[in-house]
């Protein structure tokens, strides 16, 4: 069971565990699929392949970028739940619909700084 470490949890921040654990699967697939791209051939059009390569390079920095920001919420609700980590006070349900990974309340929005959980 992906939440056997936190026996715990409500029922919403499980909820929230299960669809971060599951997003971070995609995600994780993604990267490895974005990864897999054959070596470039030989064509009369070098600048097409090398503008190629620095969007799937893009791409993949993306991915990465949203891998850890789940991995840091995955973290977080496990360890906290589902509270602000500026005031403590509870992540607001349409806050996690618009971002799921989400750390903050909407009052510290602002401040949500992705380096608070170190890996």
């Amino acid at each position: 069971m992906a939440n056997e470490g936190a026996p715990n949890l409500d029922s919403e921040t499980r909820n929230y565990v299960d669809l971060l654990e599951k997003k971070l699967q995609e995600i994780e697939a993604a990267i490895v699929n974005d990864s897999d791209v054959s070596e470039p051939t030989v064509s009369d059009d070098a600048a097409e392949s090398s503008e190629e390569r620095a969007e799937q390079d893009s791409l993949i920095d993306n991915h990465r970028r949203e891998r850890f920001e789940i991995i840091r919420a995955i973290k977080w609700l496990k360890e906290k739940g589902n509270v602000c980590y500026v005031c403590g006070g509870p992540i607001e349900k349409q806050r996690r619909e618009v971002y799921l990974p989400a750390m903050t309340c909407l009052a510290h929005l602002r401040e949500e700084i992705p380096e608070i959980i170190s890996e």
